[in-house]
């Protein structure tokens, strides 16, 4: 083994998950969801420390009693699991599955890393998967396969279950977060190979490092492309949907963007504080999720108390049927909410058609209607 090559592979690979980490605690939030991607990433990290130390052990740069170098291996072969355990518990959050919440499942859900520890730390005496021999060499037990079974399995099964959640899962963003979870295990998977076959080469360490980076910066992506209040995307990100949905338009379906916004916001500011308007936007926001997320529509937050929907549709009908339907799940979330005021929208909507020259030709259009439709309920004293 050529330890210098060894050990500058596992400093780049300490050094990228470092960086993510750091640039984790510098965008902090209180989501469980960056503390537990902080958690794995921290995991790895440590894998990738443990491997150093294996290197520098097994070049005979660090000198260990046996004792020691068998605490060493046994740490090392766990951390896999570990990490891999951890993943997991990152994508079930991360795709709002209901596993903790059974306790059942919670408790069936730890016993393949339970199994690990325990092989793991029986093999001081037995060997099964690790054994030291009297020159204090590392050797691989005869039970050793079991051990990247068992690291690999929460991944797989992390990767199965994001890949059936995004088949059946109609809202774009959603697909994309499952998209993400599942091509996580490709790299360790296709590296890990690499390492089981020639322990010589870090290759794990590299795959699970790029693995974490692509993940990383699709975060970003995300974070980049959405609302920080409503979680809807923004208006960068709804131009930039439109536009390739108008150039790639069919015969099949017409294009229509439905705008909408609260009636008297300011109103709500003024009496409650803004505080609670930000709550309105919220109710709303969680409306539109509920109402056109089964027609696989487009939402977004526009600006001010202003949303955008891009339906994509065969007839006028449908969209006067997810009119009513924003109505009827704002009312439901409205009595829901229990508060002192109640939260009406006005919305308004165009077509597409070949002879506007750009995106912002429909945009003033159906902010037209919107406008039309908020002057009619003002003489009406709506």
């Amino acid at each position: 083994m050529v330890t210098t090559l060894y050990l500058e592979i596992n400093a780049t690979c300490i050094f990228i998950l470092s960086l993510i980490l750091y640039k984790m605690h510098v965008n902090s939030g209180k989501s469980r969801n960056k503390h537990l991607f902080s958690y794995v990433v921290t995991n790895a990290l440590i894998l990738c420390l443990l491997d150093s130390l294996w290197a520098l052990l097994e070049g005979g740069i660090l000198a260990l009693p046996r004792s020691a170098n068998y605490i060493l291996n046994f740490l090392y072969l766990f951390q896999a699991g570990h990490l891999s355990y951890s993943w997991y518990l990152f994508s079930e959050v991360t795709l709002d599955l209901p596993t903790f919440r059974n306790k059942v499942k919670h408790y069936v859900a730890l016993l393949p890393i339970t199994l690990l520890f325990i092989l793991c730390f029986s093999s001081l005496w037995n060997g099964w998967i690790f054994y030291i021999d009297g020159s204090n060499t590392y050797h691989r037990g005869p039970l050793f396969i079991l051990q990247p079974i068992i690291a690999y399995s929460y991944i797989l099964y992390s990767a199965a279950k994001a890949l059936i959640v995004g088949f059946l899962e109609k809202s774009h963003l959603k697909k994309l977060e499952c998209r993400t979870v599942a091509s996580f295990i490709i790299l360790p998977l296709f590296f890990g190979l690499i390492q089981f076959f020639n322990q010589q080469i870090p290759t794990l360490c590299v795959g699970i490092s790029l693995s974490f980076l692509i993940v990383f910066i699709s975060f970003q992506e995300r974070q980049i492309s959405l609302d920080p209040l409503t979680g809807l995307n923004n208006r960068f990100r709804f131009h930039k949907y439109l536009e390739s949905r108008i150039n790639n338009s069919n015969d099949k379906h017409q294009l229509y963007l439905l705008m909408l916004d609260i009636d008297s916001f300011k109103k709500i500011n003024d009496t409650y504080g803004h505080v609670e308007g930000d709550e309105a936007l919220k109710i709303v926001a969680d409306t539109l999720r509920k109402a056109c997320g089964i027609h696989n529509c487009f939402i977004s937050r526009y600006g001010g108390d202003e949303f955008v929907i891009v339906y994509e549709c065969q007839s006028e009908k449908n969209i006067c049927d997810m009119k009513n339907q924003i109505t009827d799940t704002l009312n439901f979330l409205n009595d829901q909410a229990k508060k002192t005021y109640h939260i009406s929208i006005s919305i308004g909507y165009a077509v597409y058609t070949p002879d506007m020259t750009s995106s912002i030709d429909l945009v003033e259009k159906a902010d037209g209607k919107l406008y039309e439709i908020k002057q009619e309920r003002k003489k009406k004293g709506l």
